[in-house]
């Protein structure tokens, strides 16, 4: 995820979760898009390159930019909302930031209650998302979305984790204010440190 290389085929995904304790630096060509929102939002080097940095990655798959929405007042799909709104990227990248490591382990059937990078207000508290494991796989419910996660565990360069899911996590519901009450959390970039272990699982076996 942090230096590009001849871009491989769909089905490689899956090979890239084969042994997450290995620190990968590969490129997934299915991120792309995903990958130009962090760096647009500023993220790309603090999470992916600094080793002191601890945080997890929810990445949309490139399809899921130009997957039909429901109806609403900015778009078709999310490259039309990105595009028409760009005041809400920092807002999207920060529900798909979480603090500390959240590997798949921690994940549980009730629903493990996750901070993001986003809070509520200048002075509110973070944002959660809720993920679940399950028979059906794993999921991550938002305040306006659900995504099934396809890929979970792969290393970035940090000692970030990232799951790959099929669609985007909303910090908002289509119909509500939320879009204007969803502030991103600039502390600390949203993330915590190696002397900081704050999250799910410590490491997550990515010593």
């Amino acid at each position: 995820l942090c230096r590009r290389r001849r871009p491989s085929p769909r089905s490689e995904i899956a090979a890239h979760s084969t042994r997450p304790s290995v620190p990968r630096c590969s490129v997934v060509p299915e991120l792309s898009k995903s990958h130009e929102l962090l760096r647009d939002a500023g993220y790309t080097r603090t999470l992916l390159n600094d080793r002191k940095v601890m945080s997890t990655l929810v990445l949309p798959v490139n399809a899921a930019f130009g997957a039909p929405l429901e109806a609403n007042a900015y778009g078709r799909n999310m490259s039309e909302v990105i595009s028409e709104r760009p005041d809400i990227v920092n807002s999207l990248v920060g529900v798909s930031v979480w603090k500390g490591l959240w590997t798949s382990d921690t994940f549980s059937r009730r629903g493990t209650a996750i901070p993001t990078s986003n809070k509520m207000g200048s002075e509110g508290a973070p944002m959660t998302v809720e993920a679940f494991s399950g028979r059906g796989g794993l999921t991550v419910e938002a305040e306006g979305s659900e995504a099934t996660v396809l890929v979970s565990d792969l290393a970035a360069c940090g000692p970030s984790v990232v799951h790959i899911v099929d669609s985007f996590l909303l910090p908002f519901d289509w119909d509500d204010d939320a879009r204007d009450r969803t502030q991103l959390d600039n502390g600390r970039g949203g993330v915590a440190t190696s002397s900081d272990r704050r999250g799910g699982g410590g490491w997550g076996g990515l010593g």
